[in-house]
């Protein structure tokens, strides 16, 4: 089997998501790609965050 890209998605800012982030580089740093999408309108469980998410890997 392949392997699969991984990333983490959060509807933060960018800043705010590395200031929450700080304390765990080792951990962020096994992913592909984080997204953050501030201009999400509805949060979770609603799964636009998730298309956008679909839509980046694809590019």
């Amino acid at each position: 089997m392949g392997s699969r890209e991984m990333e983490v998605v959060t509807s933060s800012y960018r800043k705010d998501f590395e200031l929450k982030s700080m304390n765990n580089q080792a951990l962020f740093s096994l992913f592909d790609m984080i997204i953050c999408e501030p201009a999400i309108k509805q949060g979770k469980p609603n799964p636009d965050i998730f298309f956008v998410a679909k839509d980046r890997l694809a590019e």
